[in-house]
């Protein structure tokens, strides 16, 4: 019996077994017998293998099995699909399909604010806005979209209600009081906060590893006091960025208190040329003792989720933060030449990298002060300066100080910052508690210049 008669019994008996298996195709072997054998069926029988459109046909059969979405079922599911929030603060995960019997694309897109994988990532807005959010929905044959408006909450803000103030709630460890946190070291506790969370006040647990002191050169020694708090990791509070450390400021001098928020929110205006530090408004309490209302701030530093500048040791121009303040002399801080340095009598504290720290060089400390030795000299002269001073931050940065009229400003919490290679930028602000004529030392009111 011929090779040609094997395959006509073969294809007598298996043919209609292959065509009730409706398009599954067996592996080959990898003999090259296989490949004659298949490629003299395909050449006897055409279409006896599926091809490539032939598949395409299949899937096309199987969807065209499924019910059709119609004009009336996107009506339907931009209802279902609304978010359930009156208004956005921070983080939220967008609604998704429990069931997909229709098998559509879901997306979820905006041209202003930032989604990843279905969620709104945290906002930080410096007031209250409109934002566009579009729901795309896609089937084999059509697209439909539909935008919704999504109004953000701005958390810089006064609350506008009582029943909206933030808290923030801290137990002392080992039953200390109030009056056992000092300024030298940390007390250990345990802390919730309540907060609201994109239109619904939500109580929620502080992650442990929470240690709280005094702080302030001189405003620690006041009846109501301000409080550093740090973590052992990481956190967030009231919706800001990560960090390990915040600053509580009571604004005990000022009684109106807004004059640091307001600066603040102020500089919000002017981020393409300064960092500008976050903050919230909070009800504190200690160990179930109402302690006021405070504002919850980021500490000046360098952090990856804040002020990101990562000095690099390995070089003389490391990066550093420098902070005028004449509290080096009052309170007789560091070593000159090394923690601080003075030009024309006017003290400069080195704030990062700490010059006590690891990997830390006398070196460092020599390459910024002549540096700012140069920059004074380019400055007085009106030459050269462009290769030392970020000009426009520079304009931005006192005009708010002006418009403030900051006296603080000749002596202290004027911080500056310099990235290796970079030039001198003068952020981020600080300390305005005095500002807008709440000095007493000074003749001179919140009007005029």
């Amino acid at each position: 019996m011929t090779l040609s008669r094997y395959k006509i019994i073969f294809l007598l008996i298996f043919f209609p077994l292959l065509q009730a298996c409706d398009g599954i195709i067996l592996p080959p072997s990898s003999s090259s017998t296989s490949e004659e054998f298949s490629s003299s069926l395909t050449s006897e029988i055409s279409s006896s293998s599926p091809s490539q459109s032939t598949s395409e046909s299949i899937i096309s059969s199987s969807t065209s099995m499924l019910p059709t979405f119609s004009q009336d079922d996107f009506n339907d599911m931009i209802i279902a699909l609304t978010p359930t929030i009156p208004y956005l603060t921070e983080t939220y995960t967008l609604p998704m399909l429990t069931t997909n019997p229709f098998q559509v694309q879901l997306q979820w897109s905006s041209p202003t604010l930032t989604i990843d994988q279905g969620v709104i990532l945290s906002l930080h807005d410096f007031r209250d806005q409109q934002h566009d959010l579009t729901l795309t929905v896609v089937t084999s044959s059509q697209t439909f979209t539909h935008t919704y408006a999504l109004a953000v909450v701005s958390q810089l803000q006064v609350p506008s209600t009582l029943d909206f103030v933030p808290s923030l709630r801290i137990n002392l460890d080992q039953n200390r009081q109030e009056q056992d946190i000092f300024y030298e070291d940390y007390l250990t506790a345990t802390a919730v906060s309540r907060r609201n969370k994109n239109g619904t006040m939500v109580e929620e647990a502080i992650p442990p590893g929470l240690g709280i002191r005094t702080r302030g050169h001189s405003s620690r020694f006041w009846e109501k006091r301000p409080y550093r708090i740090r973590f052992n990791n990481q956190v967030s509070l009231f919706g800001m960025k990560s960090a390990r450390n915040y600053i509580l400021i009571a604004n005990y001098i000022d009684r109106s208190h807004v004059r640091n928020s307001l600066t603040l929110l102020m500089s919000k205006f002017y981020q393409h040329s300064m960092y500008t530090l976050d903050y919230r408004f909070i009800d504190l309490y200690i160990n179930n003792n109402y302690m006021g209302n405070y504002v919850l701030m980021e500490r000046v530093e360098f952090s990856s989720n804040r002020l990101n500048i990562v000095p690099d040791l390995s070089k003389d121009d490391a990066g550093f933060m420098i902070e005028l303040d004449f509290q080096v002399y009052v309170q007789n801080l560091g070593n000159e030449n090394l923690e601080w340095f003075k030009l024309n009598n006017i003290p400069y504290m080195i704030q990062e990298p700490n010059p006590l720290g690891a990997n830390y060089k006398q070196s460092h400390t020599t390459y910024i002060k002549n540096f700012y030795t140069n920059m004074r000299s380019a400055l007085a002269s009106k030459t050269n300066y462009l290769n030392y001073v970020d000009v426009d931050n520079w304009l931005d940065y006192f005009l708010i100080q002006e418009v403030t009229k900051n006296v603080d400003l000749d002596w202290g919490s004027v911080y500056m910052t310099k990235t290796t290679g970079g030039l001198l930028k003068h952020q981020p602000l600080w300390d305005f508690d005095l500002a807008l004529g709440n000095a007493n030392y000074f003749d001179y009111g919140p009007e005029g210049f």
